[in-house]
């Protein structure tokens, strides 16, 4: 898999090779493991980002991304990543739970769901209103989708904490 684009899978090789691994047979600790190498290479972990797992060992993982600010802090991100290989009914599951992560959270923030390479962006409201973000689905493994994937997440790196009340 080689990306055109400045992909942090071109400038991270083990990462690279961790999504090359990735089935729809990939246990929970792999899909785990692929997601928080994407969110620590994009988060850089510096005094404005934090990566949190949520999730007791074995269990979905669940990772909050937290941006401090001004001595506050505040989740930006909640991502939940299931291993499989995203059947309606597995995209069911995680909406529902998604739904129940965010509903715990005191302001909007945005969301990732994903299952094996195949992720949704979301943007979770206050009053209890998840709506998908543009394109309903992405494939990490298709490099055009995999970039933006990528430039989304930046844009939630860089306007979070002011876009979100």
């Amino acid at each position: 898999m080689v990306f055109d684009c400045d992909s942090i899978f071109t400038k991270n090789p083990e990462l690279s090779t961790c999504l090359r691994a990735i089935t729809p047979t990939s246990n929970t600790e792999a899909i785990g493991n692929l997601w928080r190498g994407i969110f620590t290479a994009i988060f850089t972990l510096d005094e404005r980002f934090a990566v949190e797992k949520k999730s007791p060992n074995g269990a979905t993982p669940c990772f909050h991304i937290i941006q401090k600010k001004g001595g506050r802090e505040k989740s930006i991100v909640v991502a939940l990543c299931h291993p499989g290989s995203g059947t309606h009914e597995q995209w069911d599951g995680v909406y529902r739970q998604l739904i129940s992560h965010c509903n715990h959270q005191s302001s909007t923030v945005y969301a990732v769901t994903a299952i094996g390479t195949k992720v949704r962006l979301w943007k979770y409201y206050r009053d209890q209103r998840l709506r998908p973000m543009p394109n309903a689905e992405y494939d990490l493994q298709e490099e055009l989708q995999c970039c933006q994937v990528e430039q989304f997440l930046g844009f939630f790196q860089n306007n979070g904490w002011d876009e979100l009340p």
